[in-house]
């Protein structure tokens, strides 16, 4: 029988008034996937072939559907150009396998259309292109080297190179589309390898997943080529490949969104804690500027502020007087025994003092965090305030029992010192 069939899968029946030894000859030419040898089934046998095929097909394009819709959402959400490329790699993927397939002649284009005959050479151009931008942004290209840069830019040009080429010669572009897909891959494989020595964590499901592809394109091409036997695992082992790259690489940039996350945090914690300690230090700054550095006591300026709050709180209501207290023995010790030896002395007498005021109960409190009634105005001079001032008699009596509680004589240095105060 002499007949022409125009498909891109080749089913037809056999004539039915064929009888004993029959030879059949064909003269297959095609400028997409062909499978040789070619097989003659029974009609059940095919029809039940074609369903277990349109099934796995269905299933891997629903999976690259909802991958697509996935990573094309993040991207709106996130505005993460790394989404967009994998997206429109998937895309591209996608319609790779409408040409192995034949999908694609029966349910979106014809076979007498012109796109029919660049289909496939536009699908893996575009696949190639979109493989390259997507390494190149998912795994941080900053960190290669110019090398590795160069070579991604060279496979760039290559495939868009490709995709012009294949609508002037669809045939030969073909043929370089095949190679321009396998380099490119390879490409991918050793950038994912040279990540993951760095050290870089999502790196690994990056080569993990292209290396899934690899094994399943191999697969494939060697049961067309007849090295391994037909069977449904090497027949279906590119969408197998395929289907577990795309999962793959999901997972990854689902590791990224989180590695992103916890990048975020940490950054806001950063810089929480750095305003924290900014606030610190303005605090510690505070504090320093209103004690004296040696005792730690409140010196003049927290002295004045504290008057001022006082003054606006009590508006003339109240009385309270500041008494200044001069101890000359604390500079004579300083310029014969030197300082060494004057300012634990009279670091000791201002606590001494605070102690014997706080108990007292007759004066106001300075600072109410260390519980500071002594205000150290310089070295000897010292200042604190007494309640219900309006009495002056009451005052000179509390003086003259502090002036009193201090007569004797003091060690210092191994010197007996007395101490002289005196008050206004």
């Amino acid at each position: 029988f002499n007949r022409t069939e125009d498909f891109q899968s080749l089913i037809f029946p056999l004539p039915p008034n064929l009888s004993g030894d029959v030879d059949i000859y064909l003269r297959v030419q095609s400028t997409t996937s062909m499978q040789i040898p070619l097989e003659i089934w029974s009609a059940e046998y095919t029809q039940t072939r074609h369903s277990q095929g349109m099934l796995l097909w269905g299933i891997y394009f629903g999976v690259i559907s909802a991958l697509i819709l996935y990573n094309g959402f993040l991207f709106f959400s996130v505005r993460d150009i790394t989404y967009c490329y994998y997206a429109l790699y998937l895309v591209a993927s996608m319609g790779v396998m409408l040409c192995l397939s034949g999908l694609g002649n029966s349910y979106f284009w014809t076979l007498e259309s012109s796109f029919s005959r660049h289909a496939l050479t536009f699908f893996t151009g575009t696949m190639s292109l979109m493989l390259l931008a997507f390494a190149r942004s998912f795994l941080n290209w900053n960190g290669f080297p110019p090398s590795l840069n160069r070579i991604l830019a060279v496979g760039v040009a290559v495939c868009l190179g490709l995709i012009i080429f294949a609508w002037f010669n669809p045939v030969l572009g073909a043929h370089l589309a095949a190679w321009s897909g396998s380099i490119t891959i390879t490409l991918a494989l050793g950038v994912g390898f040279y990540a993951l020595n760095r050290g870089l964590v999502i790196a690994r499901y990056f080569f993990l997943a292209f290396l899934m592809f690899a094994a399943g394109a191999s697969t494939y091409l060697l049961n067309v080529f007849g090295v391994l036997p037909v069977s449904p695992l090497t027949t279906h082992s590119i969408q197998l490949g395929s289907a577990l790259e795309a999962v793959l690489l999901s997972l990854a940039l689902a590791h990224r969104i989180k590695e992103d996350r916890v990048a975020a945090i940490n950054a806001l914690q950063q810089q929480h804690q750095t305003e924290q300690q900014l606030k610190q230090m303005e605090l510690e700054a505070l504090d320093s500027a209103m004690h004296d550095p040696m005792t730690h006591m409140p010196n003049d300026s927290l002295l004045l502020t504290r008057l001022q709050d006082w003054q606006r709180t009590h508006q003339g209501n109240g009385h309270f007087g500041l008494v200044l207290l001069q101890i000359p023995q604390v500079r004579e010790v300083a310029s014969s025994l030197g300082r060494e030896t004057a300012d634990p002395f009279f670091c000791s007498l201002v606590q001494s003092l605070n102690k014997m005021l706080e108990g007292s109960g007759e004066t106001l409190c300075i600072e109410e965090k260390i519980q500071a009634h002594v205000v150290v105005i310089e070295f000897g001079l010292l200042a604190f305030l007494c309640q219900n001032a309006e009495n002056t008699e009451v005052v000179k009596g509390f003086i003259e029992r502090v002036q009193s509680h201090y007569e004797g004589t003091f060690d210092v240095g191994n010197i007996s010192i007395n101490i002289d105060m005196f008050f206004g």
